[in-house]
């Protein structure tokens, strides 16, 4: 599958933590969707911290949609 071919929506929601505590984690949800708008199942999802190299998977489910949670908070990359 070509990522060229692909567009990413997606969002990071990062809710503020209700006490005085930081928040130490993030939540990177989106939908998958190829040029024309459909969407795609099945599609592999990887984040990448740019910092530590360390990586995380989620494949998209029949809507096209998918979740990635407890994500430590820094820079990602994300790739289809």
């Amino acid at each position: 599958m070509s990522t060229a071919r692909l567009v990413l929506v997606a969002a990071i929601f990062i809710a503020p933590a209700l006490s005085a505590a930081q928040v130490t984690t993030a939540t990177l949800v989106g939908t998958v969707k190829d040029t024309s708008g459909a969407v795609l199942p099945g599609a592999v999802i990887v984040a990448t911290n740019v910092d530590t190299k360390v990586t995380r998977e989620s494949v998209t489910d029949a809507r096209g949609e998918f979740v990635l949670t407890a994500l430590p908070v820094g820079r990602y990359s994300v790739r289809i």
